[in-house]
């Protein structure tokens, strides 16, 4: 579980990076944890799941654009806390 409640400008910044960023997505994947701390969000440790993928460039690219037309709607942030999902 995902302490607090992240700003629009962290959560933006985050979708950026894992729209473009290679390294990030193999930060985001090997540890999680320390990746969403970097960006002071702190997750749960028991929370991530041992097996874990992320959702293509693409996809995330289109929820970054998602969540810039509509900042209220926070449900891209599904992609911080089900990392296993795909």
């Amino acid at each position: 579980m995902i302490k607090g409640s992240p700003s629009n400008d962290t959560i933006a910044k985050i979708l950026d990076q894992l729209a473009t960023s290679h390294d990030f997505r193999e930060q985001m994947l090997g540890d999680p944890v320390a990746a969403m701390k970097a960006h002071g969000i702190e997750v749960a440790p028991n929370d991530v799941p041992a097996t874990r993928s992320l959702p293509s460039m693409a996809d995330i690219a289109t929820m970054r654009d998602q969540f810039r037309a509509n900042p209220q709607d926070k449900s891209c942030i599904a992609v911080f806390i089900v990392i296993g999902a795909k």
